[in-house]
């Protein structure tokens, strides 16, 4: 779930999905919120309620229960889910940025350089088991255009928006959107986290020629087939 979704919410809508994280969040998910009582402190109709809380279902952002009490109809209780914890403002680039620059400022920039080389890297590895895992396969057998083609899959899935291209016998992998982007505009050191993985999941220097954080319109990565580490 993204932030693309919540932004078709009407304000009614997300007055109920802010009530359910502050009445009934996650760690209170086996009691709920009835749809009654929802309706009494949202000074909105029952029908209402149900309505939005039967799209915010649809979009996997609440969670139903049913107690049952007596001989009557059970009563369906709701719950925020953890999905929809991510739609809520987050201070991650801040902290990120913050936490950087302190490292920079406290160990130096070889210190932090050598910390984002090894995030870098564990990158690569969550990258790699999760291509081998779901197309079966072992990354370094296969061919030098398939290996930048899968990359390329995963980036897309993890929304870089990348494109591959190749000219004059050198790849180019154009990410069109950076997930670091509000840290790399103050601290481009940042960027290593990228180039690393990229080049220990391709097995070949990654030699970047374009970058979102000095203005271009896109990072550009260049690679060399016959260059393979």
């Amino acid at each position: 779930m993204t932030q693309e979704v919540i932004k078709y919410f009407s304000p009614t809508r997300l007055r109920v999905l802010q009530y359910l994280l502050v009445n009934c969040p996650i760690q209170d998910s086996e009691i709920g919120c009835s749809v009654k009582k929802m309706a009494e402190d949202l000074d909105l109709s029952v029908t209402a309620v149900r309505s939005y809380l039967l799209e915010l279902e649809k979009n996997n952002l609440i969670i139903q229960r049913e107690q049952k009490k007596g001989s009557g109809r059970p009563t369906r209780y709701y719950s925020l889910h953890e999905n929809a914890i991510s739609l809520f403002p987050k201070s991650y680039s801040e902290f990120s940025l913050q936490l950087l620059n302190k490292i920079i400022s406290k160990y130096g920039k070889k210190a932090a350089k050598e910390i984002l080389v090894e995030i870098g890297k564990e990158e690569a590895k969550v990258i790699q088991k999760r291509i081998e895992t779901e197309h079966n396969i072992i990354l370094a057998e296969v061919t030098f255009k398939e290996k930048l083609e899968l990359i390329t899959t995963i980036f897309k899935e993890n929304q870089k928006f990348p494109i591959l291209e190749k000219e004059n016998g050198d790849y180019f992998l154009k990410n069109y959107n950076c997930l670091l982007y509000d840290v790399v505009q103050n601290q481009p050191l940042a960027c290593i986290v990228d180039e690393t993985c990229l080049q220990d999941l391709v097995g070949n220097k990654a030699e970047k020629i374009n970058c979102l954080s000095e203005g271009d319109h896109y990072c550009v990565y260049r690679f060399e087939e016959n260059n393979i580490e």
